[in-house]
């Protein structure tokens, strides 16, 4: 539902090559928007209609949560998370498109309306550098928020490592769904939270939330590795 032309397809009807459909002829039309063969085959006049090529918001919504401290290398999820949001961004508003930006941990931190201005992409970097983790991770409320943010359909990018109840994170994009917006989930894992390398018996800590375990890598590393793969 842009207001200027670009890549994407638009609910409206418009000028463009892809054919969406036919309507009955008004003497408002232009007689060259008319179906030549169409009424050649059924003697009566139709109005060929194609589908508008327009732009659109792009919303990139980065979870700031605390588990996105995490890193086993030089970088953090969050670090990661960051770049990935820096290059949907760019390549968004290189496209023409409006591009925003949502961080978020159990609530919304920071907003960065979309825009299409070609010194917003300054705006946006200043608000990724300054993220940093916070509290414990809320998806649902921050897809919630959102939802109630963006009064017109676009597309809303999810980065995040999703270590939050399942159930919550559906309904959260099933209401951004329900809004007829485009969704895309990037989910960021840390290498060693997939390979689980450690070897020696450890203090493990929840970064989010007041849980602790001591346990011997080898005895739990099949049962964590096979829940992991099924989350």
């Amino acid at each position: 539902e842009g207001l200027l032309s670009g890549v994407h397809p638009s609910p409206f009807f418009g000028s463009s090559v892809e054919y969406a459909d036919h309507r009955p002829y008004t003497p408002s039309d232009e007689q060259r928007t008319q179906d030549s063969k169409l009424v050649a085959k059924t003697d009566r006049y139709f109005v060929k209609l194609f589908e508008d090529r327009t732009n659109t918001r792009v919303t990139v919504v980065l979870d700031t949560s605390r588990s996105m401290a995490f890193g086993s290398g030089a970088a953090s999820k969050l670090d990661f998370g960051r770049g990935l949001a820096a290059s949907v961004l760019h390549l968004a508003l290189e496209q023409n498109d409006a591009a925003g930006l949502v961080t978020f941990d159990s609530a919304v931190r920071s907003y960065v309306p979309p825009r299409g201005m070609a010194n917003h992409f300054r705006h946006l970097l200043a608000a990724l550098a300054a993220a940093e983790p916070g509290g414990d991770t809320s998806v649902r409320g921050a897809l919630t928020d959102v939802a109630g943010r963006l009064p017109r359909r676009g597309i809303v990018v999810l980065v995040s490592d999703l270590l939050d109840d399942p159930a919550g994170i559906a309904a959260g994009l099933s209401l951004l769904r329900h809004r007829r917006h485009d969704l895309g989930v990037f989910h960021v894992v840390d290498p060693a939270e997939r390979s689980f390398p450690w070897e020696r018996s450890a203090r493990f800590r929840d970064m989010e939330g007041e849980g602790r375990l001591v346990a011997h890598p080898r005895q739990v590393r099949a049962a964590y590795q096979e829940r992991f793969e099924a989350f």
